[in-house]
């Protein structure tokens, strides 16, 4: 065969590389865009997907080419929809990625072990629990539930900001979105947090059953195959999960549904740093689905998308059945009364009042464990994490101190390492501190604690939640978890013990996450027929985000922080790339430093501000020492550029570690 008549295509495979070239020889029947493929790799055979014929082949590759071994039959479905290829390569560009790192991080790993084998159907019960025994039921819609279902159901895609105030009935809005949508068509419904799918998939449950497939970390390996499957055999009506969900192979997707959109959670951390909202967004417009952005307490991203008309905004502001929003009340614990250390008098008045009227309580705390500084009283010195630059964390019941970045635990010492001395002191609230201090307010009080320790268990949540539900429990004490997505209609008081920790974090966003924690914490209240109270406790009453969550009052924070972050040229008016550069040895870090430092003063793009490289607020992390440096600018494009432009200058250095995080959102 001539040269000339050879025919080349590209196949990704699932490491952080690019696509490779390879020759599609005859008599092989050339693949689908899609299609599953094995190739020769070094010494081994991978599998991979075929993205399509390659273009401009020069005469080195093509000497160079290795031909595809196997591919899929054609009578079969396409193991990946065009549709998930096209969301992969834009994920790969927009966040300066390797394609082939998306694609490993999309499909589950088992889908590639499993893939020459029949995949058998899966059972409901093995993805996650049973439908209720004592379904909801539907009721009748409110005018603004209704209004906000008809312009959802009577448009074919767009993307709606539905801003409804906790207690409004936005799940309700999202079911029967969800129903009304033609026959074939699937939905991704998203959620922050794994252990906030329970409530979630029960809802959902009982209106599709066994149409539900549920997708998280948490599954085993062969559960999130066998639920991958069901969703590429079109199988699955609706599909609940957390942000990986967003990569399920839907091929024909009529709508995607992001629960509390503002959550952090819903950007990762390491590795691929997406967010999944985000990329709700661009799905949607890729395969022409409706996308549902739902919150009481929007990001200003979003909210500002809204006002803008990028967004179409649905307004709830009104509690189901016309309930009245609870009562917030900032107590001032420089001038209150203590009952215990971490109680005031008030609060404590007000758990009492609550509990003789066989109410319920959440009490929030933003931290784990019993006291986040451990203190040598008689040199000051910090008992710090070896790996990280923070203290550690005590933890009173396994008697450890934790680091709750890198996962180090040590024993609690019982005298100083730098004088010696044996006056330690534990200071700083957490969860286990609260509830230590409740058991000994309240005697006989058999409170549940809701945090990270508690919840690893296998079903541990689930069993806290139902234990509320049935009232079997007066009274939850635990973190953020407490105050996201939960109804509880017996909850009478809501409180948070110390609302001063987000407020005082190098973040730009502190506000913001502040004020959206305080205010979906002040809606798990009265949603009963007991009209609610909040209490926050903080040291800073006068703090500007107090006076609009005492009013419930979205609108007048966001017109005030947009404000602030317009003139300082914080995103939404601007976009953010930020860079973190890290080394394990010291001395040799400070070299590479002085050479990225170097790189920095030469790199000077057009329209894009260069801020750093300076230490990262969280200087030493897991070992590594770090630096980050921002891009800042008001052109996406341009920042992007520019980006690309130095993270290729930066990636030429020897022994340099980078993370490249686009729109990021924690900057420690």
């Amino acid at each position: 065969m001539k040269p000339s008549e050879r025919q080349f295509g590209n196949v990704l495979l699932p490491l952080s590389t690019e696509s490779f070239t390879y020759e599609i020889a005859t008599p092989m029947q050339p693949p689908r865009i899609g299609d599953w493929v094995q190739v020769p790799l070094r010494k081994s055979v991978a599998t991979g997907v075929y993205t399509g014929k390659a273009k401009e082949v020069s005469p080195e590759i093509q000497s160079l080419a290795r031909p595809v071994e196997a591919c899929q039959s054609a009578d079969e479905l396409p193991f990946l929809p065009e549709s998930l290829l096209r969301l992969i390569d834009w994920t790969a560009s927009y966040y300066i990625c390797p394609e082939g790192a998306v694609l490993k991080y999309a499909i589950p790993s088992g889908v590639w072990k499993g893939l020459f084998k029949v995949p058998r159907r899966s059972r409901l019960t093995e993805t996650g629990p049973l439908p209720s025994d004592k379904p909801e039921g539907r009721f009748q819609l409110s005018a603004e539930q209704e209004r906000a279902l008809q312009r959802i159901s009577s448009e074919t895609g767009g993307v709606f900001l539905l801003k409804g105030v906790t207690g409004s009935g936005k799940t309700e809005v999202y079911l029967r979105a969800v129903e009304s949508l033609p026959e074939g068509l699937g939905t991704i419904v998203l959620v922050p947090e794994i252990v906030l799918t329970t409530q979630m998939v029960r809802r959902f449950q009982e209106r599709f059953g066994e149409k539900v497939v549920i997708y998280h970390s948490g599954l085993s390996e062969g559960q999130r195959t066998r639920a991958w499957n069901e969703v590429r055999q079109g199988r699955a009506r609706v599909a609940i999960g957390v942000r990986s969900a967003i990569f399920l192979p839907f091929e024909k997707l009529g709508m995607v549904i992001v629960d509390e959109e503002h959550s952090a959670t819903y950007k990762q951390a390491e590795g691929l740093r997406y967010n999944a909202r985000d990329l709700s967004v661009v799905r949607g417009k890729l395969q022409g689905a409706t996308i549902i952005l739902g919150s009481a307490t929007p990001s200003l991203e979003s909210y500002e998308n809204a006002r803008s008309g990028k967004y179409q905004e649905l307004v709830l502001s009104q509690r189901v059945k016309e309930k009245p929003m609870p009562l917030v009340k900032v107590v001032d614990m420089k001038a209150a009364a203590k009952a215990s250390p971490s109680v005031s008098e008030e609060l404590r008045e007000a758990v009492s009042e609550t509990l003789t009227a066989d109410g319920q309580v959440l009490l929030l705390i933003t931290r784990r464990g019993f006291a986040h500084v451990v203190m040598c009283g008689d040199c000051g010195q910090v008992a710090k994490c070896p790996l990280c630059s923070v203290s550690l964390t005590h933890h009173k019941k396994v008697q450890r101190l934790r680091c709750h970045h890198c996962g180090s635990e040590l024993m609690v010492p019982v005298s100083c390492s730098h004088c010696g001395g044996t006056r330690l002191l534990f200071q700083g609230e957490g969860t286990e501190r609260a509830e230590e201090e409740v058991r000994e307010l309240f005697p006989g009080l058999a409170p549940l604690r809701m945090d990270y320790d508690t919840t690893r268990r296998r079903n541990s949540f689930a069993e806290m939640i139902a234990s509320m539900e049935t009232g079997e429990t007066s009274m939850l004490v635990g973190t953020q978890m407490v105050a996201k997505g939960h109804d509880f209609p017996g909850v009478h008081l809501a409180a948070v013990v110390s609302g001063d920790v987000l407020l005082g974090l190098p973040d730009f966003r502190a506000a913001e996450r502040a004020f959206q924690l305080f205010s979906q914490l002040s809606g798990r209240a009265g949603r009963g027929e007991v009209p609610g109270r909040v209490l926050i406790q903080t040291h800073d009453p006068e703090h500007f985000i107090f006076e609009y969550v005492a009013r419930h009052d979205y609108d007048g924070f966001a017109s005030r922080e947009l404000d602030l972050r317009r003139s300082l040229g914080y995103p939404p008016y601007s976009r953010i790339i930020r860079f973190v550069v890290k080394g394990k040895v010291l001395k040799n870090f400070e070299k590479t430093l002085e050479t990225v430092d170097r790189v920095c003063r030469n790199f000077r793009p057009p329209g894009v501000e260069l801020l750093g490289p300076a230490p990262c607020p969280l200087s030493r992390l897991r070992g590594y020492h770090r630096w980050h440096l921002l891009l800042r600018g008001k052109s996406s494009s341009r920042v992007h550029a520019a980006a690309r432009g130095l993270a290729e200058k930066l990636r030429a250095l020897p022994a340099l570690a980078l993370d490249i995080d686009v729109d990021p959102v924690h900057m420690l």
